[in-house]
């Protein structure tokens, strides 16, 4: 029963991540609903993560859940036949998403008043921009990191490592005119690309 519950509350958390990534493409000439209704989301997502992952802990319970794709699992399985494309959620993984969706509910709570601090731009494209892409990309961000700890697949594992660091960069550029900001957005998207091709090395 733990378990079925563990593994509710991960899609729940999941799918509110994706929702709050589309109620940014849905509220998109509403800069003010965009932070409110994404916060929202965001904190809802964290504490159900949060929730989840106490359970884990509490268990000592190992929760695994196989994807059932069709041909793109058995063409992943031809690559790849030794793993099982699955995410696989033990109490060691119930820590880091633990600390990951708990730390990204606090931000998501102060990311309202930062945000709103861009409200105050007289330019009205780069004022909804920053926003909307903050506020989009977040989210995403946030699903891409739980998928690293999660992910029971080597394939799987490389996806999510890829996007977690795309999505990471895009939110450090968001803030695109400060050269050092440029200069900080290069160096990470090549060192995160280094420790990819390592990864891919390794497996």
């Amino acid at each position: 029963m733990a378990e079925k519950t563990a593994l509710l509350l991960f899609f729940i958390s999941s799918f509110t991540y994706l929702a709050s990534f589309l109620s940014v493409l849905l509220l998109h000439k509403n800069e003010r609903q965009i932070i409110r209704m994404t916060s929202v989301l965001n904190i809802f997502a964290g504490v159900c993560g949060s929730v989840m992952a106490v359970m884990a802990l509490a268990a000592k319970t190992t929760v695994i859940y196989s994807f059932s794709i069709g041909s793109l699992s058995e063409f992943i399985a031809r690559i790849s036949p030794a793993d099982d494309f699955s995410i696989k959620i033990c109490p060691y993984a119930a820590l880091f998403l633990l600390i990951i969706y708990f730390i990204s509910s606090l931000a998501a709570l102060y990311s309202r008043s930062y945000l709103n601090e861009y409200m105050a731009s007289q330019v009205l494209y780069s004022r909804f921009a920053k926003i909307a892409i903050i506020s989009g990309i977040y989210p995403l961000f946030i699903f891409a990191m739980t998928m690293v700890v999660v992910s029971n697949h080597s394939i799987l594992f490389l996806c999510s490592w890829e996007l977690m660091s795309l999505f990471s960069y895009l939110l450090v550029m968001s803030d695109h005119e400060n050269p050092k900001t440029r200069t900080a957005g290069f160096t990470y998207l090549v060192m995160t690309h280094f420790g990819t091709a390592f990864l891919f090395v390794f497996f």
